[in-house]
């Protein structure tokens, strides 16, 4: 099944009056030296508007568009996250399974590390430092090898310590316990249903259409630095997506028709209680009778951030193809901006989805 709504492309151009959302991006631009950047903003009443400044690959001159395909990183966690709830729901683990269970070659402090501790990043287990090869490729045993050289760095459950490495074990316990790779399982479930056609997980020899290129400004210029992912950090941040494919992901987290509200609900909670924490793949901010969700990336010359304010109904997605300044901060600034605005200010349009 496909999801439709009504979606607004909104162009940018000389020809078209600049305004506070424009002169704000692009000044923020200038100032952290940004080649291109990607906005969504999602109203309350779901429609939503997208822009394109600059460029998507500094080599060809390619504009950063709707259809640009970029990849969001840790955004990934909450599509993990997803399926390894979901495949406790149809019985096939336990969010109580010790992550032992399915790495018996794991240390046996492994033993104490529930899956519910690496949802909500308090699994204890060490970063593994220059032990870990961004360059290549490796097997489950390998994996699990480095990173049972050290010792654990905190009790399990205990202390929260963000852990892209713990992701990387989830994404392999959803191949493990479904029988197929996490980047199908996540296809079949998620992205196809939901027309996500742009989105899928870094493949090294796939050729995207539309691919932007990720840098960082160093010496006074842009470079580009090492792209490499291997496949056993999918669960942790192998995604890439356009902004088309995720304003459809937003709609459906308005109101599901695919994905299993029930699930949601629960990445949307706190681990252990409270009003402000990590839950399953996301942040969460309950305070003041509010809701609000929150995520970054970050990778190899990426970033990107997703702010749900829920209870208001409003909604910014920003890509950035530069590793700079903290996304999270221009995202929360041009949300406010939008916000105040009402969007972006109705003008030249173009249907990307109809009913």
């Amino acid at each position: 099944m496909r999801r439709t709504a009504t979606l607004l492309l909104l162009l940018t151009g000389p020809s078209l009056q600049a305004d506070a959302i424009d002169d704000w991006i692009k000044a923020a631009m200038e100032k952290d030296h940004v080649p291109g950047v990607g906005v969504a903003i999602v109203r309350p009443d779901g429609s939503a508007d997208i822009r394109g400044y600059g460029v998507a690959n500094l080599e060809y001159d390619v504009p950063f568009s709707v259809k640009t395909v970029h990849r969001i990183a840790s955004i990934s966690k909450q599509f993990c996250a997803y399926a390894i709830l979901k495949l406790a729901k149809e019985g096939k683990l336990s969010l109580d399974d010790p992550l032992r269970k399915f790495f018996p070659k794991g240390p046996e402090a492994w033993s104490k590390i529930t899956l519910t501790h690496a949802l909500a990043h308090r699994s204890g287990i060490a970063e593994p430092g220059t032990a870990f090869d961004y360059r290549r490729e490796y097997t489950t045993d390998e994996y699990v090898e480095i990173l049972a050289k050290k010792p654990l760095s905190e009790e399990p459950g205990k202390t929260y310590r963000y852990n892209n490495f713990a992701y990387g074990l989830l994404g392999m316990v959803v191949g493990i316990t479904s029988g197929e790779p996490i980047e199908q399982y996540v296809r079949k479930h998620v992205f196809d249903p939901l027309g996500m056609a742009a989105t899928h997980y870094w493949d090294a020899e796939a050729v995207v259409p539309h691919r932007s290129a990720g840098y960082r400004w160093r010496d006074g210029k842009h470079v580009i630095p090492l792209m490499i992912r291997p496949r056993v950090f999918h669960g942790s941040g192998g995604i890439l997506s356009s902004l088309e494919d995720m304003v459809r992901y937003e709609l459906e987290l308005r109101k599901p028709k695919v994905l299993d509200s029930t699930l949601l609900d629960q990445q949307w909670k706190v681990y252990g209680g409270g009003e402000r924490g990590y839950g399953f793949g996301w942040q969460v901010d309950r305070r003041d009778g509010k809701l609000v969700l929150t995520h970054t990336g970050g990778t190899f010359g990426y970033t990107s951030v997703i702010h749900r304010d829920v209870t208001d109904g409003w909604t910014i997605i920003l890509f950035r193809n530069a590793q700079t300044t903290e996304v999270a901060a221009w995202g929360a600034d041009v949300l406010k901006l939008a916000k105040e605005t009402k969007g972006f200010p109705s003008r030249e349009a173009l249907p990307v989805l109809s009913p």
